[in-house]
């Protein structure tokens, strides 16, 4: 199968100090990373920070103008674009317009889209649960918020409209190790399925996609799933996370039980004290797993 890769350095939805690495971590993976005959699409992504007239406090996005902006300019190149996409971020919420398109692709309606999206699942790997609102977010930073945002909720300009929406029955959060207090309330809630690092094997991983009732997988990564003895190059280290190993046979289980929608690679920030050592390690890792989204032997 043919991919096209979808490069979108967005920093914005980050609020780590090292954030505007995820630019150079995105420039690092096309230039080194992708297949030298592949599509590859790039989405410009401002450098000057825009904020929200609150862009520290609870109750706002920070950088939402930003954030909306370079969500339209991804939205209006993925029109163009034919079949399955890989995208290589930036930030997670650079990942949130190809999962939308994917919605609408593999929707269970009449082929125009439907309301929920219910053709397909997306399994969400990342050590946050990125399911805060504006109102419950701790930091402001849309990165923790895109989960939500996928799901219809939060601000306007960045909210899936309702024929690109996920629905919590489709949604599982995997390889989930640091939650919020509200998104821990609200995954208790809706029922989402989550599956913690200690009972996530790929058996397990097909039977909760399976157990959506979906016909097809997305697949999203944040590098900070996997532990950080494995990796520098993220923002936000969690331990208790995956070996590259592990995550590689997870992608390729879901890969062979169901139909592929589409992938990502997000919040690879190489500019690492650890020096050059660790980021050529980290090079190989990515390599490792975009290899494994596109469905070829690691």
């Amino acid at each position: 199968m043919n991919h096209t890769y979808i490069v979108i350095p967005q920093w914005q939805g980050s609020s780590s100090p090292r954030a505007l690495g995820l630019i150079a971590g995105a420039e690092a993976v096309r230039a080194e990373l992708l297949p030298a005959s592949a599509d590859v699409r790039l989405v410009p992504v401002p450098t000057a920070e825009t904020a929200t007239e609150d862009p520290s406090g609870h109750g706002s996005v920070r950088r939402l103008d930003a954030l909306a902006r370079v969500r339209a300019d991804a939205t209006a190149l993925l029109a163009d674009v034919n079949g399955v996409t890989i995208t290589v971020g930036g930030d997670c919420a650079a990942d949130q317009p190809s999962v939308e398109r994917a919605l609408r692709r593999n929707s269970s309606g009449d082929g125009n889209g439907s309301s929920d999206g219910n053709g397909m699942a997306l399994v969400w790997l990342d050590a946050h649960g990125d399911i805060n609102t504006p109102a419950s977010s701790p930091s402001g930073a849309y990165h923790g918020m895109v989960v939500r945002g996928l799901l219809g909720d939060g601000p306007a300009e960045l909210a899936a409209p309702p024929d690109a929406r996920l629905t919590p029955d489709r949604l599982v959060l995997a390889g989930t190790r640091s939650l919020d207090a509200g998104e821990r309330t609200f995954i208790e809630a809706t029922g989402i399925r989550m599956l913690p690092v200690a009972e996530l094997t790929p058996d397990a991983l097909v039977a909760a996609v399976r157990a959506t009732g979906a016909r097809s997988v997305y697949v999203h990564i944040d590098l900070d799933v996997l532990d950080p003895a494995h990796i520098a190059g993220i923002g936000f280290p969690e331990p208790g996370g995956l070996s590259p190993d592990r995550l590689v046979e997870l992608v390729g289980a879901v890969r062979e039980a169901f139909d592929f929608a589409g992938g990502a690679v997000t919040e690879f920030c190489p500019d690492s004290p650890a020096g050059t050592t660790a980021t050529a390690r980290d090079l190989d890792t990515v390599r490792r797993i975009l290899t494994a989204l596109a469905g070829a032997q690691p």
